[in-house]
């Protein structure tokens, strides 16, 4: 296989089909496929469920053998014979939009100077058209395909990967696959993950305290309410005034006292530099003398918790060879039955398993009355380094324009690839070396779950092509065993 010459018949294919590509992309991200209540066959929402939908009516129109699970759950595209089985994994859902978006409403998809802003183009929409015209730019150029491709819709990655799982229960796994959900080259592991929430005590003065909708977002807003009294309305917003990220107004008619602080979101594998509201208000209402002790004291805790994303006020904080860092990020806050409950989203390298760290939390909290109760969790994996397929996607890669000294890395991120066989996650976008984007932006927009995210076409149209070369090794790669 001329891998070069390939890539070069596959970059004039997607720049011809640019418009369609943008056009399809542009109609998916219109639909705000944030998982919603369950109905008889839609498993995680109608939204979720229309979205996947109409990403297999895009394969089925281009005249791949679509099927959608009986309960809805995914959906399932092929191309090519073979013994041997490629898969592409994507999924269609989002995290919530949040706020703060300043370029368009994170539903309605703007292009402007070769960026494309919405919700859910890179996490992960974009993915499931990467892989969409893989098979279509495979199929229409005739390239060498030598195994069955296998695209994978799905549309409960954010929330619980119930759907893959589901999934890998009643379908044999490809014998290799990629999943356009991380970055370029590929990735070679992924942390571990733990989801649960942390709980208080019992609050007299505090009467609410919600904020966020997603686990794997670090929360940028909070809402906290507390039963009125003027000395305590007068503390509180006298201190507002110097503190820029919180607001307070006071309802006497209403009996209640309104507390908002504004922090700086960012993904969960990734909240190094994310600023949590939650901490923020926990930690303006710890310094008020007029709150009651008891809650002044568990204000104290939240905010110690939330104060390092790193994990090390519970306990959990430490460094792994291939990871790096353990992270511990915030993203729901609620209030039941007079209790705080915080989201934490866990993420561990793959040397250490979840039980051993729960040891170090419960030890944590001993004696502040605040308890973890865990949700989930999945421990972290890692591929060889020296592996025959590691070896052919590093030189497809390099083959397709990729950079030369470019390593395959390891991830915080959760792919779908942790329940898969031989999964590497991989790119959509790639920005050739040497290249900016004609569109600079302030810190916590941008990015996957952050406000005003974006793709640069170029990028994406890179992106694609290299995951198209890096299909065909792959191919080729097991057809030969």
């Amino acid at each position: 296989m001329d891998t070069e010459k390939i890539s070069e018949a596959v970059e004039a294919y997607l720049v011809l089909h640019r418009e369609e590509i943008f056009s399809r992309l542009s109609e998916l991200c219109k639909i705000p496929s944030v998982r919603g209540d369950a109905a008889p066959g839609e498993p995680f929402g109608h939204e979720a469920g229309r979205a996947m939908r109409l990403a297999a009516s895009f394969y089925a129109e281009e005249g791949f053998p679509v099927r959608i699970d009986k309960e809805g759950r995914f959906a399932l595209a092929d191309f090519g014979v073979g013994k041997k089985t490629v898969g592409l994994f994507g999924h269609c859902d989002v995290v919530p939009a949040g706020e703060g978006w300043t370029e368009t409403a994170a539903f309605v998809p703007c292009r402007r100077d070769g960026a494309f802003f919405a919700r859910g183009c890179e996490d992960n929409k974009g993915g499931i058209l990467a892989a969409l015209y893989c098979m279509k730019t495979i199929r229409e150029l005739s390239l060498p395909l030598p195994a069955r491709i296998q695209a994978f819709i799905g549309a409960a990655e954010e929330t619980g990967m119930e759907d893959i799982e589901a999934y890998t229960a009643i379908h044999p796994m490809p014998d290799a696959s990629l999943v356009p959900d991380n970055n370029y080259p590929f990735c070679l592991g992924e942390k571990g993950r733990a989801t649960g929430w942390l709980v208080s005590p019992r609050l007299a003065e505090v009467t609410d305290f919600c904020g966020g909708e997603a686990y794997n977002k670090v929360l940028d807003t909070v809402r906290v309410t507390l039963a009125y009294r003027p000395a305590l309305a007068e503390s509180l917003l006298a201190a507002a005034e110097k503190e820029p990220a919180v607001t307070v107004q006071g309802f006497p008619e209403e009996g209640k006292l309104v507390l908002t602080a504004q922090g700086v979101s960012a993904h969960a594998s990734q909240p190094a530099a994310s600023r949590n509201a939650a901490g923020i208000a926990a930690a303006f209402l710890a310094e008020c003398l007029e709150l009651c002790p008891e809650d002044r004291r568990q204000m104290k805790t939240a905010a110690i918790i939330l104060s390092d994303p790193m994990g090390a006020p519970l306990g959990l904080d430490g460094e792994d060879a291939h990871f790096g860092s353990r992270t511990a990020a915030n993203g729901i806050a609620c209030f039941r039955e007079g209790r705080i409950f915080l989201s934490e989203d866990i993420r561990y390298g793959a040397g250490v398993s979840f039980s051993e760290l729960s040891s170090a939390l419960d030890e944590a909290l001993q004696g502040t009355g605040w308890e973890f109760r865990v949700e989930s969790a999945t421990d972290g994996f890692v591929l060889p380094e020296d592996g025959a397929i590691t070896r052919v996607l590093s030189e497809a890669f390099v083959a397709a324009g990729g950079e030369a000294d470019a390593r395959p890395y390891y991830s915080g991120g959760g792919t779908y690839a942790r329940h898969l066989q031989n999964a590497y996650s991989c790119g959509v976008t790639y920005r050739t070396p040497g290249c900016s984007p004609s569109i600079s932006l302030p810190a916590g927009h941008g990015e996957a779950h952050e406000a005003d995210e974006v793709i640069f076409e170029e990028e994406y149209l890179a992106g694609i092509r290299i995951l198209t070369v890096m299909t065909l090794a792959v191919a080729e790669s097991l057809a030969e065993r």
